[in-house]
């Protein structure tokens, strides 16, 4: 029976995917899941309850439209991508002018489903997966960042 807290432990500490090297986790009190480069790449991985049960459509369409037309980014592109368990999920390239300086941005989302689904308790949550750098770093970085999406636990 000590070995169920054990493995949850274990895998909730694990990173929720793989990066590249060079990406070095956070271990501050920061909130979600995060990493760093050394030229400023930051990741963040983010799992909030959902509770409209909206489903990955809503709340892609209302993360578009927060960032596009309320705060004024400029959507370049977007898709669909799968995470580990097979879920697919939404994904946003965005860019602004932050401060004088071109910044482009990545996010995903997934609804995952309750971590108790099997026993008809909880309720879904969404993982929020956030890429962001100044323009040029984010060029560099973002094919292994679109690479390590499928890594995404689910």
């Amino acid at each position: 029976m000590c070995v169920l807290p054990f493995l949850w432990f274990a895998t909730a500490c694990a990173a929720p995917l793989t990066l590249p090297a060079d990406f070095v986790q956070l271990r501050d009190r920061g909130e979600g899941w995060r990493a760093i480069t050394s030229d400023d790449a930051r990741v963040r991985v983010r799992d909030l309850v959902d509770p409209t049960e909206g489903g990955v459509e809503f709340w892609a369409m209302t993360l578009r439209n927060d960032l596009v037309d309320q705060r004024g980014y400029e959507e370049v592109g977007n898709g669909e991508v799968k995470n580990q368990a097979g879920a697919v999920g939404r994904w946003f390239e965005f860019v602004a002018n932050v401060q004088g300086e071109r910044v482009s941005y990545l996010a995903v989302i997934w609804v995952v489903p309750p971590t108790l689904a099997w026993l008809g308790i909880g309720k879904p949550s969404l993982r929020v997966v956030e890429f962001a750098a100044k323009d040029a770093v984010f060029r560099a970085r973002i094919d292994a960042v679109r690479a390590a999406l499928p890594t995404v636990r689910g």
